[in-house]
């Protein structure tokens, strides 16, 4: 009988682990912003697996007025967007909202 409870206890930690959702139940909103729809689209699915409620668009200006319609708990932003970038994108999500988690994120070997 001990191996069915060792069992369950491992299922119930990895449920406990899942971060997905915030505490009332809700998924937690991402917004992913990078001008490369294939890496946009895999932190996505990655973000969706995991429980996330994900908006995903390719450049800055999307990105804001993204925010300004709808609310989110985080924002992953490549460094190297179009247009602005993801150091001007964050100073505007900063003067927006300061407690907003952005994740800066780049392929580029060095910065």
């Amino acid at each position: 009988m001990r191996e069915p409870e060792r069992w369950e206890r491992r299922v119930v930690r990895r449920e406990e682990r899942f971060c997905g959702v915030r505490g009332n139940g809700v998924p937690g909103r991402i917004l992913i912003v990078d001008d490369s729809v294939e890496l946009r689209v895999l932190i996505g699915r990655i973000l969706r697996r995991s429980g996330y409620d994900v908006v995903e668009v390719g450049d800055a200006v999307s990105a804001i007025a993204s925010v300004q319609k709808e609310s989110f708990d985080a924002v992953v932003s490549d460094v190297n967007l179009p247009g602005m970038g993801g150091l001007e994108l964050l100073r505007t999500l900063r003067d927006r909202d300061a407690s907003l988690p952005v994740l800066l994120i780049s392929g580029a070997p060095c910065l």
